[in-house]
């Protein structure tokens, strides 16, 4: 059986953080986009969609430029929607991580099924990767430093958005141009 070639993608995630989200304890994604080598791009505003989004992907590598802070939105999402932290990654909605004693987070594997696969190979890998860690500096150092032709954006990342929340064509663009840097 010939070995499945890993793809590459970035992803990022914005998050609720409001004043009053942040009191109440209840941030949480708004918004989040990957990114294909070739620039294309696909988003969308929870993690539900996104993990469905990445399963259809798999297997693959996702590389976020912080990857310490999205996972913390990932595993929090895992923990609570019947997934598992394991040593060794054998079934469905397993996962691991690699973190050195400084709590730096370098890796992360989910095991999960690719609906778009026959049956006996649905099961695939998803590897998360930190980005900055082969990538120093800030999304907008980096776009600035590889003369890119796009450049970091900004949005308002204090402002109140509930749940039901449908981003701009700005806070689109905002999400895509970081990942489309990295």
């Amino acid at each position: 059986m010939a070995a499945t070639k890993k793809r590459f993608y970035v992803f990022d995630f914005e998050t609720r953080n409001s004043e009053e989200d942040q009191k109440n304890g209840l941030t949480s994604v708004w918004l989040w986009d990957i990114c294909d080598q070739g620039l294309k791009h696909t988003q969308g505003t929870d993690l539900k969609s996104f993990l469905k989004a990445i399963s259809e992907l798999s297997p693959c590598v996702l590389y976020s430029h912080n990857l310490k802070f999205d996972s913390s939105f990932l595993i929090s999402y895992w923990l609570n929607h019947g997934y598992k932290f394991v040593d060794e990654i054998k079934k469905n909605k397993d996962f691991s991580a690699l973190c050195d004693d400084l709590g730096r987070l370098y890796f992360l594997k989910l095991r999960i099924v690719n609906p778009n696969l026959k049956k006996s190979r649905c099961l695939r890998n998803i590897d998360f990767r930190d980005s900055a860690k082969k990538i120093n500096g800030s999304v907008e150092e980096i776009a600035r430093s590889y003369d890119l032709p796009i450049r970091k954006l900004s949005i308002d990342h204090n402002k109140k958005r509930p749940l039901d929340y449908i981003p701009d064509d700005n806070e689109r663009a905002y999400v895509s141009n970081d990942t489309e840097i990295i």
